[in-house]
């Protein structure tokens, strides 16, 4: 399955274009942005906890080229030593997040081709678990519920979850409308077209078909339109506190801490911190 996943992946990855490539205008572009980011988040007061030690371990879970692992290491250069790690199913996008990680920060980034679902098999700690790029659309709820129980053991007990998230509702059906045929890509040598399959209501997915018109290259993928009030609620369930950082919008960063020995109905009494400043915001 991992392998088979993998060669779907670098398919989909191919035809749509998905912005991960540094070395490239697009993906400079973003790599930018998250770096802008993440000198917001290292100043939540959840972050700076952590950079009282001597140096903090970062696994970037379906890191791809790096590219969010990358930028968080290059804001907490100057403040405190890192090891990096990237976890990534692309062989193709390890590669280059090992030569992006030497170029921009001058260390060797460690990689793992692993299958994230499957972290409860890694015997490492880590200071800090990220995952940016929305990869979560990947997952459905099912395989959520493993990749965040993963985050938990892998996570040291005072370590912090950071991932790049945004309500997909509120961008994609209230802002965007949903397209059933949505124009991907277009370049002189690629067309790409994402056009609606079905949807798997039991796993709460749905596939589309990315085809590039002039190759005629099809791939299917299950993608999941996670709202934000989703992610926090099961994350709150395998950690103590959540809270939410906007960037823009719907789009920012959640924060996951404490993570639980075991869940009792007596703490789900107590809301996490991104509830009470919603209901003191009287939203």
């Amino acid at each position: 399955m991992p392998r088979e996943l993998s060669r779907k992946l670098e398919r989909v990855y191919r035809l749509a274009d998905w912005y991960d490539n540094p070395h490239t205008p697009r993906g400079a572009q973003r790599y930018e942005s998250l770096r802008k980011g993440f000198e917001l988040i290292v100043k939540h007061d959840w972050f700076k906890s952590l950079l009282s030690r001597e140096r903090l371990r970062i696994l970037d879970v379906c890191g791809g080229t790096g590219i969010g692992g990358v930028a968080l290491a290059k804001v907490l250069k100057d403040k405190i030593e890192v090891d990096l790690w990237v976890l990534d199913l692309r062989e193709s996008a390890l590669r280059v997040a090992r030569e992006f990680g030497k170029k921009e920060l001058g260390i060797e980034v460690k990689t793992l081709l692993m299958d994230v679902r499957e972290l409860h098999k890694l015997r490492e700690t880590f200071d800090v678990v990220l995952m940016t790029g929305y990869s979560m659309s990947h997952f459905s709820p099912w395989e959520a519920v493993r990749i965040f129980s993963g985050f938990a053991h892998v996570l040291a007990d005072d370590g912090l979850v950071v991932m790049e998230e945004c309500d997909r509702h509120a961008h994609i059906f209230y802002r965007v409308g949903y397209k059933h045929i949505l124009v991907e890509r277009t370049t002189d040598d690629r067309v790409t077209v994402s056009i609606h399959a079905g949807y798997d209501f039991i796993r709460g997915v749905v596939a589309r078909i990315y085809v590039d018109l002039l190759s005629r290259e099809t791939e299917r993928i299950d993608v999941c339109y996670w709202t934000l009030a989703e992610l926090l609620v099961l994350l709150w369930m395998f950690f103590r506190d959540v809270d939410f950082i906007p960037v823009r919008g719907p789009y920012g960063f959640i924060l996951a801490r404490e993570k639980r020995g075991r869940l009792s109905l007596e703490e789900l009494a107590t809301p996490p911190t991104v509830l009470r400043r919603h209901q003191r915001a009287g939203a």
